[in-house]
């Protein structure tokens, strides 16, 4: 037992017969509370709309995973995404994703019709034009519009900005032969890393460093690459809320535009039966939700429309104002970066890893839906 207090419980303090140790009664306990975690995900989704994010990675045991994450706002007015599960595809053509995100969803009574959403990279098999998954789930649902993961666009353009630069070419060729030689000797290694110890020390005893926890720490070294961080992530995932900047509350909404509001709306007319053949009902809400939102102190100062949408719940006024209350959650459930696939594809490497290679895709996949949460 890794963990103590487990330990203690479980096996210390059990009967000798009922340790609950076996590999086969670990497997139905992990089961159960993959059952649990997702029952309770599909429960906080409820009947609302929502998105889809996918990727695939090789695991330990070369075997091709694909991760499907659902991204939706709950009903406090938060946008949340889950892993609702990681499934291994023999084949990665379009076709045969598309069956098993279907087989997915349709096992958690979920269906592509309430999809406004797909977020994927930039592979063929993904964002083909004609025979890509996203092209083929387009075509049976015609709102579940695609976008493509704006970390990995930013990252090629670093990558193409990179290249074309000639000092910042070299630098990166430089340091990339230093990581190749030092890396290769064990004894060059202990001497840079000897010789930046020193270098350390002397910068303390002068002052030009600060000492504290987590400061100045032994590292490795890495090969040289552009990562895109958490940080950047971040900033790409409001990249659409900004398109639509109407609803940002800074300066009394002062980028409020009715008519643009609308024309917006009518990209997602079966989200909204009220505007299919007509526009009143929609124009009568945004015209006393602006008022109400410009007198109303509780409004002022929001981060994003994501801060927006939770005031909005907490207020009630999403009840007051239900259409464009939706018109909002459409907008922030558009996937714009893929970090949470990212993640649980990292996790993915941690739980199957070089000593567990042979964990089936079942105990897999139901160790990952709650580790992910």
């Amino acid at each position: 037992m890794i963990n103590e207090n487990i330990k203690r419980v479980c096996v210390e303090k059990c009967h000798e017969n009922l340790k609950l140790v076996t590999s086969d009664i670990q497997k139905d306990i992990v089961s159960a509370c993959a059952i649990e975690t997702t029952n309770s995900i599909i429960k906080d989704l409820g009947d609302s709309l929502f998105s889809i994010l996918v990727d695939e990675a090789r695991d330990v045991s070369n075997k091709e995973q694909m991760a499907v994450v659902i991204c939706y706002v709950d009903k406090l007015g938060h946008v949340v995404e889950r892993l609702l599960g990681i499934t291994h595809v023999p084949n990665t053509t379009a076709t045969s994703l598309k069956e098993e995100i279907e087989a997915l969803l349709a096992k958690h009574t979920l269906s592509i019709s309430r999809l406004r959403g797909q977020g994927y990279d930039g592979a063929s098999n993904m964002q083909g034009e004609f025979n890509g998954l996203k092209a083929l789930i387009l075509k049976e649902n015609e709102y579940a519009y695609y976008v493509n993961c704006f970390a990995h666009q930013l990252h090629l353009a670093l990558v193409g900005v990179a290249k074309k630069n000639m000092n910042i070419s070299d630098l990166f060729f430089l340091v990339t032969n230093v990581i190749n030689v030092v890396g290769g000797s064990c004894k060059r290694h202990d001497i840079l890393q000897e010789i930046q110890l020193a270098k350390i020390k002397e910068a303390l005893e002068n002052g030009e460093l600060s000492n504290g926890q987590g400061l100045n720490q032994e590292t490795t070294l890495k090969r040289v690459g552009i990562h895109v961080g958490a940080h950047t992530i971040e900033h790409c995932k409001y990249r659409v809320a900004s398109m639509c900047g109407m609803f940002e509350s800074k300066y009394s909404f002062y980028a409020f535009d009715k008519e643009k509001l609308i024309r917006l709306s009518k990209f997602y007319l079966k989200g909204f039966p009220e505007v299919q053949y007509s526009t009143k009902e929609l124009d009568n809400q945004l015209e006393t939700y602006i008022l109400d939102m410009r007198f109303n102190t509780h409004f002022v100062n929001l981060k994003g429309i994501g801060d927006l949408a939770e005031k909005m719940v907490e207020k009630g006024k999403h009840v007051l104002y239900p259409l464009v209350y939706k018109l909002i959650t459409l907008v922030l459930i558009l996937p714009v970066a893929t970090a949470t696939i990212e993640r649980a594809l990292s996790a993915m490497k941690i739980l199957k890893n070089r000593l567990r290679n042979r964990m089936s895709n079942q105990f897999m996949a139901d160790c990952l839906i709650p580790y992910s949460v």
